[in-house]
């Protein structure tokens, strides 16, 4: 849908609404942080900006039978005025620690570990990240395993690939 060429994500746009116009659907927007971030940031250039106003203005224009998903991971850098232009705004808060450790018992399933995923102490080391954060951090450390040629997942392993993705987080907020 985002184009390099000049006017031509804005046209795109206008066709995926026409198109969800005229026929009943669920259009979801991944990463729409990417359509709709904050036209007061001095670091964009103009086509940004633009695109964002030409959506703003194709959502306050849209009238047709099809629900519009936005989702991101990135709420605080979207343009203030695309919150009016949704009726409903669902905010999923980090998983608590049961939360915790059934995603830990779904996403290690089949994994030889040498811990239980209903132990507090390895669930809590998962505390305040996202689900997405918990299984990016579970692949990175099931990898290391694979790749270390041993047999059981170890606390150490995810220990390390927590660490390795702090400093990934980190790197984003700096912008890096």
């Amino acid at each position: 849908m985002v184009s390099s060429y000049l006017g031509e994500t804005a046209s795109n746009l206008r066709q995926v609404l026409d198109f969800a116009a005229s026929v009943p659907m669920v259009v979801l927007f991944d990463e729409f942080d990417a359509l709709a971030k904050e036209r007061d940031d001095s670091a964009d250039h103009g086509e940004l900006k633009r695109v964002v106003n030409a959506f703003l203005q194709l959502l306050d224009g849209y009238e047709g039978k099809s629900i519009l998903v936005a989702a991101t991971n990135h709420e605080s850098i979207l343009d203030a005025a695309v919150w009016r232009r949704f009726d409903e705004v669902l905010v999923f808060e980090p998983p608590n620690l049961e939360q915790l450790r059934r995603l830990l018992a779904c996403k290690l399933r089949g994994v030889r570990r040498d811990f239980e995923v209903d132990n507090n102490e390895v669930a809590n080391l998962f505390k305040g990240m996202s689900h997405s954060d918990v299984e990016r951090v579970l692949r990175r450390a099931t990898k290391e395993m694979v790749l270390a040629g041993v047999e059981f997942l170890n606390e150490r392993q995810l220990k390390s690939a927590i660490r390795r993705e702090d400093g990934r987080r980190a790197r984003m907020k700096r912008g890096e």
